[in-house]
């Protein structure tokens, strides 16, 4: 077992979010100063392994400690890349509030990857303006021809101006 395993499974034993960012900087912070490793790409591998594993019952608990981690890693490179790899492995448009938070911050950081990330918040968001209408199917809505329709169709319900406007900086 290599010393970034045990980090691993040190974490894997943390079940409810709101005792990560304790038990980074209480134990995992002064084992890898201790054994010369960088908390940070420590915790960004640890965070790009359980994304795949989002689509099980517990996606909504496993989202919570994986943004929770994205939060206690303090390099902004890597919280923008931890967090790529969050909204593209599990872009939905049921983000929770910590999530959309995170995505919100990230986005506001000068790093590489931000422009990305931007393009799927927009998108994000898009999807749930549809969601409100019953659309959900997005990906008819990527068809150019298909976007007038689709503003026509939300500007037809009241106070349905704002919605429709976001359609188009999206597209």
């Amino acid at each position: 077992v290599t010393r970034e395993e045990l980090v691993y499974q040190l974490l894997d034993r943390v079940t409810v979010s709101e005792l990560v960012s304790s038990v980074v900087d209480s134990q995992i912070r002064p084992y890898c100063a201790r054994h010369k490793l960088n908390v940070d790409t420590v915790l960004l591998h640890y965070v790009k392994k359980p994304v795949n594993q989002m689509k099980s019952s517990s996606e909504f608990a496993l989202e919570r400690k994986i943004v929770a981690l994205l939060n206690a890693i303090s390099d902004q490179q890597h919280q923008v890349d931890g967090c790529m790899e969050l909204v593209t492995q599990y872009c939905t448009s049921h983000w929770s509030d910590d999530m959309e938070q995170l995505v919100t911050t990230c986005l506001t950081l000068c790093c590489n990857g931000v422009e990305e990330l931007a393009s799927h918040y927009k998108w994000m968001r898009l999807k749930r303006v549809l969601l409100e209408y019953g659309i959900t199917d997005t990906f008819s809505a990527h068809a150019s021809w298909n976007l007038v329709k689709l503003i026509r169709f939300i500007l037809k319900k009241p106070n349905s101006l704002q919605d429709a406007l976001q359609v188009k900086p999206v597209c």
